[in-house]
């Protein structure tokens, strides 16, 4: 049974008021898991990389990865649970992922290497 408890933080000029959750042994109950990418496989990569995604966002978020310099190399709508990515035309190097919601907004971000 979940019981909801008041937490108050006081700082050097407020006092804030926080709600959360706690057992009646006082302990916080963890949030659901809000993680996006599942697996990402292998890494480092060399001709291909595999994230497996939570299946709640197929169909409603993207995949952008880029080079850390910035680069655009794929922008990719999320259709199924586990995408394989095609690396053989990357250099070699560190790699960003961004999972964005259908507003664009980045949601879950990670790095993965990928190695020649």
């Amino acid at each position: 049974m979940i019981k909801i408890g008041l937490l108050f933080y006081v700082g050097l000029a407020s006092i804030a008021l926080s709600f959360f959750p706690f057992n009646w042994d006082g302990k916080s109950q963890s949030q659901p898991s809000s993680v996006k990418v599942q697996k990402m496989y292998p890494n480092p990569a060399n001709a291909y990389i595999i994230f497996e995604v939570d299946p709640a966002i197929v169909n409603t978020h993207t995949l952008f990865i880029c080079s850390f310099m910035g680069k655009k190399t794929h922008d990719l709508q999320i259709q199924q649970s586990k995408i394989t990515v095609d690396l053989q035309q990357q250099q070699r190097g560190l790699y960003i992922y961004q999972i964005r919601d259908k507003y664009n907004r980045i949601v879950e971000s990670g790095k993965f290497n990928v190695i020649k």
